[in-house]
């Protein structure tokens, strides 16, 4: 055993960066339900060291991002913002972690190279049944509108051949993180007792508001989000792929991703047909006589929840309403990056 390992559990060893998040307790539900012997180490930034925390049953503490504490660990899941990520991954890299990025940082960190993945979609090192790519030590999630949007173009282009496609992107909250949550509550509590709201994140009022732009001091830049999903579905897709035209609005929810999209075939395409080839695995359809679903019915989902309706004006359109829970569909695909690196850690066989 190297000096200073302690003895190891009958499971893996995770750490999760941003332990105290949203993301981060999402992640470490997943992982407690997939990994029930996994040994866990929670961290976080220096406001939540302390804290009182669960895993595995037992009670446990938040602990402060240092590289020891990465020693040992098979996996490093970064669950918290994308700037905490570029601070503290090179440390898990270093003590020869597998590294899952739920935050979005290294996809666009040139010395990470670690590919996105989604295995909805299969592809290059995606699947478990692959042999096993021994150089492969990291993963990026893509955004969960990325994830629900490659995933319904794919099967879309299976009933025939699309002309043209849009998107408005409804964005919760919670995409931004703890902050920004704070600040949407501190509004609307405020403006309901008529005092001034604050306004350092968004720089706008979003309390009962639509955004398609943040304000000048804001900040996150929506440019960003859109630059950010136009790149990850040509790369999930390929190059000779139709990609959606997209509007992405800030919605003042807190928690759920939902899209509007549109399709529209070259040829006449029937309902049933549409409706048949959008259907599968990770894909939950509402008839149309039924409820459509919504942001509290996706709420601990695990499937993108879908209803069709074909456009009164346009026989070959579509319209697809699909939401998502987006904490669940990142925590999830951060378990199938698990499995899949797995394979390249031949003494940390984890099924």
């Amino acid at each position: 055993m190297p000096p200073g390992e302690k003895p190891r559990t009958s499971g893996p060893r995770f750490v999760i960066v941003g332990a105290s998040t949203f993301q981060g307790k999402e992640v470490k539900e997943v992982i407690e339900d997939r990994w029930p012997l996994a040994d866990l180490k929670l961290l976080d930034d220096d406001a939540t060291i302390g804290q009182l925390a669960e895993a595995a049953g037992e009670a446990t503490f938040i602990q402060p991002v240092t590289p020891e504490n990465f020693l040992f660990a098979d996996f490093a899941i970064f669950a918290c913002e994308a700037a905490f990520t570029l601070r503290h991954w090179k440390s898990a890299q270093e003590a020869g972690c597998s590294i899952v990025d739920i935050s979005g940082a290294l996809s666009a960190e040139p010395s990470a190279n670690y590919p996105l993945f989604l295995s909805w979609l299969g592809g290059e090192a995606q699947s478990p049944t692959r042999a096993p790519d021994l150089a492969l030590t990291g993963f990026c999630i893509p955004h969960p509108i990325a994830m629900m949007t490659a995933l319904l173009m794919q099967r879309a282009e299976r009933a025939g051949k699309l002309i043209t496609a849009s998107a408005q992107i409804f964005r919760p909250v919670s995409d931004l993180g703890k902050a920004a949550m704070d600040e949407l509550h501190q509004q609307t509590v405020q403006l309901l007792a008529f005092q001034s709201q604050p306004r350092e994140i968004f720089d706008q009022q979003l309390t009962f508001n639509m955004l398609t732009q943040y304000g000048g001091e804001a900040k996150v830049k929506m440019k960003d989000l859109v630059l950010t999903l136009r790149d990850q579905l040509r790369k999930m897709l390929g190059n000779e792929a139709t990609l959606p035209a997209f509007q992405v609005l800030q919605a003042p929810l807190f928690h759920g991703q939902s899209v509007g999209l549109y399709i529209e075939y070259a040829n006449a395409i029937e309902f049933q047909g549409v409706v048949h080839a959008l259907d599968g695995e990770h894909v939950s359809i509402t008839p149309p006589d039924e409820e459509p679903p919504n942001h509290v019915s996706a709420v601990g989902q695990d499937d993108i929840q879908l209803t069709v309706r074909q456009d009164a004006n346009r026989p070959n359109g579509y319209w697809l309403w699909a939401v998502a829970d987006n904490l669940r569909l990142a925590a999830l695909m951060a378990a199938e990056c698990i499995t899949v690196l797995s394979a390249s850690r031949p003494s940390r066989n984890i099924q």
